[in-house]
């Protein structure tokens, strides 16, 4: 499989990270075009390259990784063994052409694609240190993988294809092993792609994706919610904690804002127009690459460990909150409806936004490499399908 048989969706100039797209059984690299865009328009200084399977498959015009005639669990992985090579070729190529290495290169697969890119993980000399599965499963359980590996299952709970609990078992085994794994299930989805979906695995890129400089040793805010206020702590240069309060919480902006189940756009907007005040009057700004650290009452996908969740991330967040005040049914966003997780995302919005913080994570990062579970409070949602299931 030559790079010239793949479809570069995006190659900036100087590409910080190299992201590859894998199809399905009987697809081609263009299905995945429309994610990769998506995907090149949240990132823009990544490479996005839809890379195309190595044979033809049954299917007129349509590809594959390995052929799925009489595939059964006894020899899947001796198939998938057979072709990961050409996939590690093809994935070296352009970490060669981009100048990307592994520590920032993404393989993003769907079905088949998937089941290939989770395969890379067991390698001692793994491609990429993250991986994402769309609608896939491991071929066989990796008895180890990679150091520092993040993996994103994404996965519709409709899926008559790949049964999700084919992604319950990988997303199990590859914490076990020690993987840094999310998990995003979405109600009501097949075995496709939806927009939801989309967005979601967007928001994990970004969330994975701080520039340099903005993970480790950098200025961090200590945030604390409680119904009613939120507590403002950072260490202080003479020693000890220089300590705020910001008198807000969610209870104080659904009792004073938030009337509605959802809020209407007009609370929002009033909610925004108390809280932007209160978080000038604190008089700080951090400087570049500040983290928030959360604690206390934050919903669980917005209080998430490190790296947390990108504002670039929340800002999306806020886009979906603010549909749904103007008329979009939450259940399509796969977000609450109940005013006070409206009200903690708008201040974790707000806060990022004027303190100038590039991110939000857990002020305590979960020990143990347990998977990442959305909350059904986060989690996207919704069977509006980007493009059609390439099987």
């Amino acid at each position: 499989m030559l790079p010239s048989s793949s479809i570069p969706v995006a190659l900036p100039a100087h590409a910080d990270r190299l992201v590859l797209l894998f199809h399905g059984v009987g697809s081609q690299p263009a299905a995945m075009v429309p994610l990769g865009e998506r995907i090149a328009r949240a990132l823009p200084a990544a490479a996005v390259v839809a890379v195309a399977g190595p044979q033809p498959s049954g299917t007129a015009g349509g590809r594959e990784w390995f052929s799925v005639a009489g595939v059964t669990d006894a020899n899947r992985p001796g198939r998938v063994a057979e072709a990961l090579p050409t996939l590690l070729d093809a994935v070296a190529e352009w970490q060669r052409r981009t100048g990307v290495a592994a520590e920032a290169t993404v393989l993003v697969g769907f079905s088949q694609g998937a089941i290939m890119a989770l395969a890379t993980l067991a390698r001692a000399d793994a491609p990429a240190r993250t991986v994402v599965a769309i609608a896939g499963r491991l071929a066989e359980p990796p008895a180890q993988v990679a150091p520092a590996t993040t993996v994103h299952v994404l996965h519709g709970e409709a899926d008559p294809v790949m049964p999700i609990g084919l992604a319950e078992a990988a997303v199990a085994r590859l914490a076990q092993l020690g993987a840094r794994v999310s998990f995003d299930r979405f109600p009501g989805l097949g075995h496709g792609i939806s927009e939801a979906l989309a967005a979601g695995l967007v928001a994990r890129l970004l969330g994975d994706g701080a520039p340099a400089g903005e993970v480790g040793s950098v200025s961090a805010l200590a945030i604390r919610l409680e119904a009613e206020q939120a507590i403002v702590s950072r260490p202080a240069a003479q020693g000890g904690e220089e300590v705020r309060s910001l008198a807000l919480g969610p209870a104080t902006l659904v009792r004073r804002c938030l009337h509605h189940t959802p809020p209407t756009a007009g609370e929002l907007e009033a909610a925004i127009d108390l809280i932007e005040p209160q978080i000038m009057a604190l008089g700080l700004h951090l400087p570049a690459g500040a983290v928030l650290r959360l604690s206390g009452d934050w919903p669980a996908d917005l209080q998430r460990p490190a790296p947390g969740l990108h504002r670039d991330a929340v800002e999306g967040l806020f886009s979906r909150l603010a549909a749904i005040a103007h008329g979009r049914p939450a259940a399509s966003e796969g977000l609450p409806a109940d005013p006070a997780y409206f009200a903690a995302a708008l201040l974790l919005r707000e806060l990022l936004h004027h303190l100038g913080a590039v991110r939000a994570e857990a002020a305590a990062p979960a020990q143990g490499g347990g998977p990442q579970r959305s909350a059904n409070t986060v989690t996207p949602a919704g069977p509006e399908p980007l493009k059609k299931a390439d099987t």
